[in-house]
């Protein structure tokens, strides 16, 4: 549990004062059966995923892998894992949610896996003071992996099915089409957004911007 900790805080390096998960929590987690589980690699943890029971089945709330095994289908693999545990539960669907201004985890999570758009959640967080969250909006798309679905099980078996995802998109914006590049692994590479009308508003910031979908909103934060 306090490696877990430690995985995490590699990931996302919060505030010391304010960590984003404790051992005594992750314990509990796991006594009650929640998914708690750790990416293991020569004797190292280097990931570390946390889903709990919801009313839709099972939660995901937090999953992560250090820069030692970026771009190695690790994550993948995790969620692989997650279907496999829940099934083996009788629970046929998991819910998480991500931010959907990042293309790489868009397309990992809609055309990749076929998790389909539940609801969109303005400042779900509020202000985060982790390095990689803060001094953003912490707007997030929630999903759900219907796990006995045919894109789930494609996806499963490595002949993922065309995602219908993208018909549910909220009528302020449209999905945009990864490059090329950000079908691999590393997520290297970038997506240019496409508009539904006009295109919201930026601001002048400091350092790398990003245009934002809500309600035509203004919206500046770190890549």
């Amino acid at each position: 549990m306090h490696e877990a900790c430690r995985v995490l805080d590699r990931i996302w390096r919060p505030d010391p004062g304010n960590p984003l998960i404790t051992p005594e929590l992750l314990r509990v987690f796991a006594h009650s059966g929640s998914y708690v589980v750790g990416v293991d690699r020569g004797g190292r943890m280097v990931g570390f995923c946390l889903g709990f029971l919801a009313s839709a089945g099972l939660h995901s709330h937090i999953a992560g892998v250090d820069d030692s095994v970026r771009g190695r289908n690790v994550g993948f693999a995790v969620k692989q894992h997650q279907r496999a545990w829940a099934l083996a539960r009788d629970i046929t669907t998991i819910t998480w949610t991500f931010d959907p201004l990042i293309s790489r985890n868009a397309y990992f999570n809609l055309t990749k896996l076929g998790a389909e758009p539940s609801e969109y959640l303005a400042d779900f967080y509020g202000a985060m003071q982790d390095e990689v969250n803060a001094g953003t909006e912490t707007d997030r798309l929630l999903v759900r992996w219907e796990l006995t679905g045919e894109h789930a099980a494609g996806s499963a078996a490595g002949t993922p099915a065309p995602s219908p995802s993208t018909s549910r998109a909220p009528a302020r914006w449209s999905p945009w089409t990864p490059n090329p590049t950000d079908a691999r692994p590393s997520g290297a590479g970038t997506a240019t957004p496409s508009w539904s009308g006009s295109p919201p508003r930026r601001r002048n910031c400091a350092g790398p911007t990003r245009p934002w979908p809500a309600n035509g909103a203004t919206r500046c934060a770190r890549y």
